[in-house]
């Protein structure tokens, strides 16, 4: 089995030793073999094409989620004690003082009911949640994602009320940060 990596965020680019991109094949190279595969629904009960998530719960690696054209999102619980960007350890420090960071040093920072999305950074942090649907006290979850991948989403935030840019804008988020 891989040693577990050090998770350090490239934004928009990759972590640790995985790019976006990257096809589950040559993803698995890096974290060894998946434990566990499931589709993603298109919403009307069908699978999206190309669209699935996979996880290595025994290694605590993130559960990473493909679309067609190849890794979009790696997310990860509090168990990643490694996840880092610009040498901050994101499960380190209490989460609002995390957000309160990524807030200041973020050009562009979209605000939903779910949480917080820094779009230079390619970075959202959301509340879990339990099997009834309502925020688990302290439990929370960062997603780090490709370019574009949350767009549509936010899209459709702002479209039905439900979510705001507190800071930049759609047009903003297009850039990566440089490091």
């Amino acid at each position: 089995m891989p040693k577990t990596p050090d998770w350090i965020i490239e934004p928009q680019a990759g972590i640790g030793p995985i790019r976006f991109g990257m096809r589950a094949d040559e993803v698995a190279r890096h974290l060894g073999p998946v434990e566990f595969v499931r589709e993603i629904g298109d919403g009307k009960g069908r699978p999206r094409k190309g669209s699935f998530t996979e996880l290595r719960s025994a290694t605590k690696l993130p559960v990473l989620t493909y679309e067609a054209s190849g890794l979009v999102l790696a997310d990860f619980m509090k168990s990643a004690r490694t996840l880092s960007l610009d040498g901050l350890l994101l499960f380190a420090e209490p989460r609002q003082a995390i957000i309160d960071r990524l807030i200041a040093t973020s050009s562009n920072v979209y605000r939903s009911f779910e949480g917080y999305d820094f779009l230079d950074y390619g970075l959202t942090m959301l509340s879990a949640e339990n099997a009834r649907g309502t925020a688990r006290s302290g439990h929370w979850n960062i997603g780090v994602f490709a370019r574009g991948y949350r767009d549509a989403l936010m899209r459709d935030g702002q479209e039905h009320g439900i979510g705001h840019f507190i800071k930049g804008g759609p047009t903003v988020g297009r850039q990566v940060r440089e490091p």
